[in-house]
């Protein structure tokens, strides 16, 4: 279809896709500059199968040539799937674009028969090959050198960031809350029950007792000034596991998502991968969300948030008023040993060695920045305010296993 450039800027069928901007631009010198082009060409690909630019010529005016119309606008992780975004520009890491492009390929080979599955997030990204290639995260416990707590710490913050990861992937497939249904679940304590796919043996909570263990969360979270599991207090925790095993029938809870298969693989398309694609899309998955981790994993050790100011700032810039009372490991932090333990780790579960490159960076911009007898000192009053609470971790499954 032809559409000239006067009428992309005043039928009403576009103007949810042209801006203000672009608009204002065109009036102003009666023509469009080359990135308006593209940036008008992406606009339309969201909404349009295809979609180019025709220079003008002295038959005929410039114009946009522009195919049939999607039923349904593409998101942002389908732009940059089809090539017309890129990741890391667009806020979305290339781990979850990766992961994405598997999840719908395992949905659309299961077998026809198949209506619904319900699994934990953790199990949804195994099943579908995206983390095959990572062991149990509990592989960790086997490490004797490493504190208990920092183990607990970090199987929580690697769960939580794969579990982000398959939310991700949900979002981008609109799954709404008709699609998909939450069981939350409890371990049987006998040997009678059968063990489901995934070899757990579990009780599904029925609605009161799902409703009655909310409230108290929510009571506990309150009474502790809690907003994350990971940033608990051991308060917190121990009241939680005294209530999991005074009212329910074990201490590992879990929540399972079921997911609509017939509606998801109906909205599927063109997304099915021979082994040897869904081996180098995981070889890619581990290096993209390593990249991703280790880059988190800086930023903590040298950074942190400030409450009263906006960004980031180096850690010594923060007052001892304002060294935040969690749970994370803050002793590896301040010693500058948070990226080593955290990277050591990795490589136990399947990860390969940590590029040190940004790393490497970030300590000299620190070095640079501070007086490092200062740093020291800094450090040194943190451990006289009893400001360091590296020890005090005491995860149970319940806060990494769902």
């Amino acid at each position: 279809m032809k559409v000239e450039i006067e009428e992309l800027f005043s039928d009403d069928k576009f103007k949810d896709i042209i801006t203000e901007k672009w608009a204002t631009q065109y009036q102003k010198l009666n023509k469009l500059q080359t990135d308006t082009k593209k940036a008008i060409i992406k606009a339309l690909l969201k909404h349009y199968e295809t979609a180019e630019y025709v220079k003008g010529s002295r038959s005929n005016k410039a114009h946009f040539e522009i195919g049939i119309r999607r039923e349904q606008e593409l998101s942002q992780a389908d732009m940059i799937e089809k090539g017309y975004y890129k990741a890391n520009a667009n806020n979305i890491k290339t781990h979850n674009i990766i992961a994405l492009k598997m999840l719908k390929a395992y949905i659309a080979g299961l077998d026809d028969d198949v209506s619904y599955k319900s699994m934990t997030r953790l199990n949804w990204l195994k099943a579908a090959g995206i983390t095959s290639s990572i062991q149990n995260l509990n592989e960790v416990d086997e490490m004797k050198n490493i504190d208990s707590s920092f183990r607990s710490y970090y199987k929580d913050d690697v769960a939580s960031s794969l579990k982000n990861v398959l939310s991700f992937c949900l979002k981008q497939l609109k799954v709404k809350e008709a699609d998909a249904t939450l069981y939350y679940c409890d371990a049987a304590c006998d040997d009678q029950a059968d063990s489901d796919e995934n070899g757990n043996k579990k009780r599904l909570l029925d609605d009161s007792e799902v409703k009655k263990m909310k409230n108290f969360v929510d009571a506990l979270k309150s009474k502790h000034n809690v907003t994350k599991f990971m940033l608990a207090t051991s308060e917190f925790k121990n009241e939680l596991r005294d209530y999991y095993r005074n009212n329910l029938k074990s201490e590992s809870i879990w929540i399972e998502i079921e997911l609509d298969i017939v509606k998801l693989k109906n909205d599927i398309n063109n997304a099915e991968l021979s082994t040897d694609e869904a081996d180098e899309l995981r070889s890619q998955f581990m290096l993209e969300f390593q990249k991703y981790r280790n880059s988190t994993y800086v930023r903590r050790e040298f950074k942190r948030k400030i409450k009263s100011k906006k960004g980031m700032f180096w850690r010594y810039e923060a007052s001892l008023q304002e060294q935040p009372s969690n749970f994370s490991p803050y002793l590896q932090m301040e010693q500058r040993s948070y990226f080593k333990f955290m990277t050591n780790l990795d490589l136990q579960i399947g990860f390969s060695e940590a590029d040190l490159t940004e790393y490497k960076k970030m300590e000299a911009e620190y070095k640079n920045s501070i007086d490092d007898n200062e740093a020291i000192q800094l450090v040194d009053e943190c451990k006289q305010n009893n400001v360091i609470y590296l020890h005090t971790l005491a995860e149970t499954d319940a806060m990494f296993n769902y």
